[in-house]
């Protein structure tokens, strides 16, 4: 039996090499580039928006093209270099926006490339949580890392250096990870038990059957012309066309809410990422703390992300978002009215679920109806809609809000919008019974559509560990 050792490695480095540099951008732009509030918010708003624009279209290009490797390389280096090329740059506005358009529009396929790579490669997509707990893992050691060498250098420069490694090594190892435009199909690249190929082949015969019946009618995706083939033959992709992803997008309300409170949860995320740590700052709080928190908050997601798939299955979709909600108002509220910058420690575990719970659901869910051909660019517009169009309004209206009003009416208002995203969540969820007890049209919750094939994968609390511990053993 193979371990996934690789998407493991690879997780470590790659969100270990962003960790590095990314909490720490906000102050970096206020300390050693002395913007103001108000820039800083322009460029947090800018980052995640030329996201959430390059990350769809430079997914669309790499499964149009077929070059998902070499798109993947020449983004890791653009985006490196640009944004070290920002410890050199001088000290005014308009040059840190032009580094950080290129550096995040370049760099914004690598993500959804490397995570389509990956679930393509898990013979069990509610294993992915065990994969990408390890990015948690790297980026929290990443940040702790970069506070510490930042302090005792008393400049910015290493946590550039530190990214630029992690990058690098990530690009070396990632040869060896199977991409959709590799021959034969990726998963032959690893040598999985027959016993969990067989099963795998079984739940997605059923998982064809049953998007066959109910997506039929919204998408062009034909289960008997597969994007790759599993036999020794030379791959068949299938013609992937853009607006089979946008078919999906709107093919229902509830669907069309599960992208919007992605959007809304990227937007929590974005007041966290570009103010917490200026807000420690003003409550007296150091380097040491902002990593010791950073620290703290991807250490939560190690557990979430490993129990990631059981969650999901015992809560479905609609029930990992009230979970993600209600932690962002808790944690909020917490923000507003703390008063030493050490209790911000006490508060981030409820990352776990803000973003482990979220993300895992989301992720399966955007992988499960992607259109043939399209995988690499429906994680490209899901990661897009909440790091970029999501983390862009936070940033926009957060920085907004802090400049005119201060730290606490930010959090608070923060925890409103939350509260109004669990609302309207739960209005589409009862629209969506609503019409499945009045119609005999099929309008299955998506976590049975994405899980009705994948019921045996988790029996019961008792055996889960250990069919976890028979797989990656």
């Amino acid at each position: 039996m193979a371990s996934l050792w690789l998407p493991k490695l690879l997780y470590t480095l790659f969100f270990g090499g962003y960790g590095a540099v990314n909490s720490f951008l906000p102050v970096f732009f206020k300390d050693d580039k002395h913007l103001s509030l108000a820039e800083i918010g322009i460029l947090g708003m800018l980052s995640p928006l030329v996201k959430f624009i390059g990350a769809p279209l430079l997914s669309g290009l790499a499964d149009s093209t077929r070059q998902h490797r070499i798109i993947l390389y020449i983004s890791l280096f653009l985006s490196v270099l640009f944004r070290f090329s920002l410890v050199f740059a001088p000290n005014d506005f308009p040059t840190c926006v032009t580094f950080v358009i290129l550096a995040e529009a370049l760099g914004s396929v690598a993500a959804p490339i490397f995570e389509n790579g990956v679930l393509e490669l898990l013979p069990d997509k509610a294993l992915y949580g065990r994969q990408r707990l390890f990015g948690a893992a790297g980026y929290g050691v990443a940040v702790l890392v970069s506070g510490l060498l930042v302090e005792a250098a008393g400049a910015s420069w290493p946590m550039f250096v530190n990214q630029t490694v992690q990058l690098t090594l990530f690009a070396i190892m990632s040869r060896k990870l199977p991409l959709p435009s590799d021959k034969p199909h990726m998963v032959k690249a690893v040598e999985l038990p027959l016993s969990i190929q067989a099963e795998d082949h079984d739940d997605n015969n059923d998982s064809d059957d049953n998007s066959d019946n109910s997506n039929a009618a919204d998408t062009t995706m034909d289960d008997s012309n597969p994007e790759y083939s599993t036999t020794d033959h030379e791959a068949t992709p299938a013609k992937p066309r853009f607006t089979d992803v946008l078919k999906v997008i709107t093919r229902d309300v509830y669907t069309t809410c599960f992208f919007l409170v992605i959007v809304l949860s990227g937007m929590g995320a974005g007041v966290i990422e570009n103010f917490l740590f200026i807000y420690i700052e003003e409550l007296g709080g150091d380097k040491t703390i902002q990593g010791l928190a950073r620290f703290v908050m991807c250490a939560a997601e190690i557990p979430l992300f490993f129990y990631s798939g059981y969650i999901f299955d015992k809560l479905g979709t609609t029930g990992c978002l009230t979970l993600t909600f209600l932690a962002f108002i808790a944690r909020f509220v917490f923000y507003a009215y703390m008063t030493n910058p050490w209790t911000v420690v006490a508060a981030e575990p409820l990352h776990g679920v803000t973003f482990a719970v979220m993300w895992s659901a989301a992720t399966r869910q955007a992988h499960a109806i992607a259109p043939p051909g399209l995988g690499t660019t429906m994680q490209g517009l899901l990661g897009g809609m909440h790091f970029g169009l999501g983390s862009a309004l936070g940033a926009l209206i957060g920085g907004s809000i802090y400049q005119h009003y201060g730290s606490k009416t930010t959090f608070l208002a923060s925890a409103g919008a939350a509260a109004l995203s669990l609302v309207l969540l739960w209005m589409a969820e009862l629209y969506k019974r609503s019409l499945s007890s009045s119609s005999e049209v099929s309008y299955a919750p998506l976590a049975q559509t994405l899980n009705s094939d994948e019921e045996d994968v988790v029996e019961s609390s008792d055996d889960f560990d250990s069919d976890v511990e028979e797989m990656e053993s």
